[in-house]
């Protein structure tokens, strides 16, 4: 004690003496407080320093900062500086001066670090920040440093003292909280960018900084092995600990290896593009924060004796696995690591910079998995410092400093039970997270990985090696992350496959990962089993049973939903190609499943009702739901709409797609509704298309096939899994030589599988309630198969593009969709929609057409003597073309030839019939076609009239009357050689010419039918109903838009003498002609008119003369549809 006064007055008295000297009138300072450990020569430098700073008449106090176990390779402490100008407190970072002691702790490299981060790269940071006048709230704090000097042994950093602040550091035995983790994260992110912003802007300058900071480990590794004994004292004392063998194992040979792995990793980040100026100890006690309240308002990091060149991730890792713990990390580990990227992302911006390019985040993920072992064994090695009590970490720092590493105490000699408790939970929690893993598991949550190692040790594998690759390529699936898992153990091997949720909230909104793991947990946990047991209670033969992956464990708590199966490849089975049409044997052998799998599910409603409707009130309409709950983005089905009827050439292929998608979503919730109470509904698949079916061949001959993805399975019509395999798994060829033998097939097994069960497929679920199905589902179907093309048909690359729109909050619009699809696969994407709307207008385009209407149809067409035949309806013409009903083409293929019909198809809909009249309309044109036009003719041939003088009209096959199910079916003149003009065009002289020698025809016959036969002509007059009529007697507010019409023609009228023509010629025009209608009534000069002779009711044939006739006569009284050549 008093060779230590004697040391201290000594001191003091030569700095009094020095002080003098220099400066013979002033005043001498007064050191008060703890600085017998600090060399002359430093406090030379602090007293400089004091001084520099404006104190000279001052009082000095020296006093330890913290406690002991808050530093150890520096002496700390707060130099508080009182004078008459005011006062000062800084923090003094101070190297020890004992060589043995220095050499242990590599003070030279280390002080020598921080002297060139304080002195010179931080304030380089700060200058390119004040270059661009960064805003306060993006600037990367430090603390002041009032000095520095890096001359050895004597170096010291002195700095600003944060607490002044009201900054201060956390309790270093407490894992820091989500918010404090934020805001560390912010600032590594901000301080990572701006180190890239200096490697791209400035590289030599960056270099220069690379090359001065020197690797701690680096030089470490350089001692005797004899001088690191205490890193394998301190393995042994972790392994000692532990209870879990497994746990043990992964400890081993990561805390020896520490120094090894560090000096590799150093050498191979050195010509890294992604390496950048790291912090390098960033835990606890190198962080300090400012707190309002509960809230964290800053934080700032301190203590850069360790920064060098090296990977973000090593940063990263070391804060997250030092600063938290298990339960934290669990929560929170991606959750940090996307909030750091963004960050990073936010801060390159403001130079230029995108983190996509500077760091994306597919390499950090893979930096994250390089640097795994590297990073727990320094946990594991800092476990000591982070949990020692002061006592501990005081003993611990002597033994140290008076052996170093070789002779440190044994870990047990300095720790006492409740610390080593303290480290065991530590070890055990930082070994936890360390999962004996390999591969692709960066993407994967904790409690994901948590139940996946759960559910592995209950199959017994222990202590094995767990293996996780990604499963195919990018576009083999959206709705999860599926990763195989190989596990090899002692005990044997086991491959399993993973289905993992997103657990980002904003991308498990849009793909409603809560509903699609929910419809396939209990899909794979309860229904398939389900179906398993009563096919057994049955005995069902081997061939006959519907079968489905093993699930080795489901967990469906959100936001860590994870499912695990069966690895099917491990038998052989495969998937095929998404861009291929799939064969009719392969075709064949779904059809067959999804029949055997529809009829146990008729077998359960039918035997277990109770059963069969919870699964129908448990299993979710995903995009009813997304609609109903508004986390759908309608814009979505627009764009793809718009981007798909832009590839189209064709205008009528164009028309078929229109509306299709648009308005898919409340078509789909319409649907879920018509099927909740629906006897015929089932437990569809929902989602049958190539990608969702594996298939096992033995050489070239296909054994069996299994469906797999159950995430969209609900209740619904079994055509909608019909529809679903055939439209998105085959070409339009394929299709059209196999549709009907494929119907036939499903429900042909269907039957065989339903008779199992003492049920027939004719009670059950009948041959003419599926092809009604196939009528109601069609378009819904369509727009689901147009909206998968780009699915299906995508490349790796292009399929990756759509993936991350699907995933971001800026969907793409038409223009960008385009540019996502390289020119091959447009191509394929064309020829892939022209197919399906093919088949649509073959297969699934009369779904419009009532009941009623299909049935008379199909009467008519057998009367023409087409039995057995091939009937495809497609749309006649384009929108616009008729307004007042539905028309199509009808093409009709038999054994006996081919017919072409026109059929004018009623509206069904009540409100719509009102609003058209169509009662009066079709009544009209059924008397016309049937009666009137056929009476003309008759007067004609009764005379003799030439063939070219004759009135010509479509030949009617047939008309039913029979309202809300009226339908017209009439001779296609285009068959004939007939056609439309353009309706925007103006007709020739010669066509007015044509259609005017028409009228004149027309009408005469009127009159001679008028003057011959008054009665049977005041038959048709008064069995003919005027339209305008009927419209005079609707209230006001139906005809509004007559007024609405007539205000936009005026608008866009210059001449105000023509606007004056305008008025009240369109708001009055049906009572003006129901006031005429009457005026005619009596009137001798009144005939049958045609009443809508305009260009789109004219049909032209152009030949060495030209002909033409005229149609839709269903408008006036005395309207009639006729033909006429000139």
């Amino acid at each position: 004690m008093f060779n230590k006064r004697l040391d201290i007055y000594n001191k003091t008295e030569l700095l009094a003496f020095s002080y003098t000297n220099n400066n013979t009138t002033m005043s001498q300072p007064s050191f008060e407080g703890s600085f017998e450990d600090i060399s002359e020569t430093q406090l030379e430098f602090i007293k400089k320093v004091i001084e520099e700073q404006g104190f000279r008449d001052c009082k000095i106090t020296f006093k330890a900062a913290g406690a002991a176990g808050d530093n150890y390779s520096a002496n700390v402490k707060r130099i508080n500086v009182e004078g008459e100008n005011g006062s000062l407190s800084m923090i003094a970072k101070i190297a020890p001066t004992n060589e043995m002691v220095r050499l242990r702790m590599g003070s030279q490299f280390s002080f020598g670090n921080e002297c060139i981060i304080y002195s010179e790269f931080l304030p380089k940071l700060r200058q390119l920040q004040n270059q661009i006048n960064n805003p306060e709230e993006d600037l990367y704090k430090f603390p002041k440093c009032y000095g520095a000097n890096p001359e050895a042994p004597n170096e010291v950093i002195l700095l600003e003292d944060l607490k002044t602040e009201d900054y201060n550091m956390l309790d270093r035995f407490k894992p820091l909280s989500d918010e404090c983790m934020r805001s560390v994260l912010k600032n590594l992110a901000i301080y990572h960018s701006l180190s890239y912003v200096l490697k791209n802007k400035e590289p030599d300058t960056f270099n220069s900084f690379k090359n001065k900071l020197k690797d701690m480990w680096g030089a470490m590794l350089a001692f005797p092995p004899e001088a690191l004994g205490y890193f394998n004292q301190l393995e042994d004392f972790a392994i000692g600990v532990l209870d879990d063998p497994e746990h043990k194992n992964i400890v081993k040979n990561k805390v020896t290896e520490v120094i090894s792995r560090a000096d590799k990793m150093t050498k191979f980040e050195d010509g890294s593009r992604y390496a950048v100026i790291q912090h390098g100890d960033a835990w606890v006690n190198n962080i300090m924060f400012k707190l309002e309240g509960e809230s964290v308002k800053d934080s700032i990091l301190i203590d850069y004796q360790l920064s060098k060149n090296f990977s973000p991730a090593y940063d990263l890792l070391y804060l997250i696995f030092n600063c938290t713990d298990h339960e934290s990390r669990v929560k929170n580990f991606y959750n940090w690591l996307d909030y750091y990227h963004s960050e990073l992302d936010k801060s390159l911006s403001n130079y230029g910079l995108k983190a996509n390019y500077v760091y994306p985040r597919d390499q950090l993920d893979a930096d994250l998995k390089r640097y795994g072992k590297l990073s727990f064994g320094c946990c594991v090695l800092l476990t000591s410092v982070l949990t020692a009590n002061s006592e501990e970490a005081a003993k611990f720092k002597e033994n140290f400093d008076a052996n170093g590493f070789d002779q440190v105490a044994a870990p047990e000699d300095i720790f006492q039970s409740e610390t080593a408790a303290r480290m065991k939970k530590r070890y055990t929690d930082t070994t936890m997270s360390q999962l004996k893993l390999e591969g692709d598991f960066q993407d994967i949550s904790g409690p994901q990985l948590e139940f996946i190692k759960k559910v592995i040790e209950e199959n017994g594998f222990k202590n094995n090696k767990v293996t996780i690759k990604n499963v195919g390529i990018v576009g083999d699936n959206y709705g999860a992350n599926v990763k195989r898992i190989n596990i090899e153990a002692e005990n044997g091997n086991l491959s399993m496959i993973a289905k993992i949720a997103p657990t980002t909230d904003s991308i498990r909104i849009r793909s409603n990962a809560v509903i699609t793991f929910g419809n396939e947990h209990l899909m794979y946990t309860k229904f398939l089993p389900k179906l398993n047991e009563i096919q057994k209670k049955e005995e069902i033969p081997e061939e006959e049973l519907f079968i489905f992956p093993k699930c080795y464990g489901s967990n469906p708590e959100a936001p860590n939903e994870v499912i695990l199966l069966e690895d099917l490849k491990c038998k052989n089975y495969i998937m095929k190609d998404r861009s291929k049409s799939l064969p009719n044997e392969c075709v064949t052998s779904i059809l067959k499943n999804l029949a055997i799998y529809h009829s146990i599910s008729y077998v359960l409603r039918h035997k277990e009702p109770d059963t069969y409707n919870f699964f129908k009130d448990n299993l979710k309409e995903v995009l009813a739901a997304m609609t109903e709950t508004g986390n759908l983005d309608a814009n979505n089905f627009d764009m793809v709409e718009d981007f798909m009827i832009n590839l189209l050439e064709d205008p009528e292929h164009k028309n078929v797609l229109k509306n299709k998608l648009c308005r898919l979503p409340q078509a789909v919730v319409k649907m879920a509704k018509f099927e909740d109470n629906n006897r015929y509904s089932v437990v569809v698949h929902g989602d049958a298309w190539t990608n969702n079916i594996m298939f096992r061949f033995e050489g070239e001959t296909l054994k069996e096939s299994m469906l797999i993805d159950y995430q969209l399975s609900k209740n619904g019509s079994p055509v909608y899994d019909l529809i679903y395999v055939l439209f998105n798994c085959t070409d339009y060829e394929t299709r059209t030589k196999n549709f009907y033998d494929w119907l036939d097939y499903y429900h042909t097994q269907l039957d065989k599988s339903l008779s199992n069960f003492g049920l027939k497929a004719n009670y059950v679920y009948p041959r003419d309630k599926l092809d009604a199905d196939l009528k109601r589902y069609g378009k819904t179907m369509f727009g689901w198969s147009i909206l998968l093309c780009s699915i299906l048909l995508a490349n790796p690359e292009e399929a990756a593009k759509i993936k991350e729109s699907i995933e971001s909050e800026v969907p793409l619009d038409a223009a960008e969709a385009a540019d996502v699809f390289q020119a091959d696969t447009t191509m394929l994407l064309k020829e892939r929609i022209i197919g399906l709307i093919k088949s649509f207008q073959n297969y699934g385009d009369f779904q419009d057409i009532s009941e009623g209407q299909l049935q008379f149809i199909k009467n008519v067409i057998e009367e023409k003597g087409f039995k057995d035949s091939k009937v495809i309806f497609a749309p006649a013409g384009v929108a616009g073309d008729n307004y007042a009903a539905n028309v199509k083409r009808i093409k009709v293929e038999g054994e006996n030839g081919q017919l072409s019909i026109i059929a004018k198809i009623a509206p069904t809909n009540e409100l719509v019939r009102k609003r058209i009249n169509a009662t009066t309309m079709f009544g009209n044109e059924h008397l016309i076609y049937t009666e009137f036009l056929p009476k003309l003719l008759q007067l004609q041939k009764q005379v003799g009239t030439p063939d070219e003088e004759l009135v010509k009209f479509p030949k009617c096959y047939g008309t039913n009357i029979e309202a809300p199910n009226e339908v017209i079916l009439l001779e296609d003149l285009k068959e004939l050689g007939f056609s439309m003009q353009d309706r925007l065009n103006s007709l020739s002289d010669e066509c007015v010419s044509s259609v005017l020698k028409n009228l004149a025809i027309y009408h005469s016959l009127s009159y001679v039918l008028k003057s011959k036969e008054p009665d049977t002509y005041n038959y048709f007059k008064d069995n003919l109903r005027d339209m305008w009529g009927a419209m005079a007697d609707l209230p006001k507010e139906e005809l509004a838009y007559f007024g609405q019409l007539e205000e936009f023609t005026m608008q866009m009228l210059d001449d105000p003498e023509h606007q004056k023509h305008i008025k009240n010629r369109i708001s009055e025009i049906a009572p003006r002609a129901a006031k005429m209608s009457k005026l005619e009534n009596g009137s001798r000069y009144a005939v049958i008119q045609h009443g809508d002779a305009w260009t789109n009711n004219i049909m032209f044939k152009f030949e060495a003369r030209r002909d033409f006739e005229g149609i839709d006569s269903n408008r006036l009284p005395g309207s009639k549809e006729f033909q006429s050549s000139e």
